[in-house]
């Protein structure tokens, strides 16, 4: 309708193998049921979230594409992509930081299929606010990467929200 996508296809996330956000073609963030399993060995359960998803960043001003793209247990489709950004965009603009922060949602979301899917629980929800360690941790992440808040901020925030 109105010459939207053309057959959009539907996959289980039981099929997602890994995923990684692209910026202009670097992997910025990697996560998927393998990292998730290496960060539930180092961190207990709500490391197999924040192993999932955390990952270095590269700075510059003008960001050309942000994506994520998404490796399928599929040989007909091995790969598909979520584009969020496809032209110049800067990086201090509005149009770069809601979507970049809508990527990091979606990645959230992806990995904790991730992990419903191989039968993991990482973090049980807080019953004030509904939101889980793990959902806590990747919110001050977010934080963190976007600048918002230092590094020692951050680190003590972990420990606080995961009581050490």
């Amino acid at each position: 309708m109105f010459g939207g996508k053309k057959h959009p296809k539907i996959y289980s996330f039981t099929d997602i193998i890994d995923f990684e956000l692209l910026e202009d073609g670097s992997s910025i963030t990697k996560g998927g049921l393998g990292r998730a399993l290496a960060g539930g060995f180092l961190f207990g359960g709500v490391g197999a979230v924040v192993g999932g998803v955390t990952g270095g960043k590269k700075s510059k001003a003008i960001c050309d594409s942000l994506k994520i793209k998404i490796t399928l247990n599929s040989m007909a489709t091995p790969t598909t992509y979520i584009n969020f950004i496809k032209t110049q965009t800067k990086k201090s603009s509005f149009i770069y930081k809601s979507n970049f922060s809508l990527a990091q949602d979606c990645l959230s979301v992806l990995q904790l299929m991730c992990n419903e899917s191989s039968g993991q629980d990482h973090g049980s929800p807080d019953s004030k606010s509904g939101t889980s360690e793990a959902d806590e941790l990747l919110k001050f992440k977010q934080l963190l990467d976007n600048g918002v808040i230092t590094q020692e901020e951050f680190e003590m925030k972990k420990k606080q929200i995961l009581g050490l």
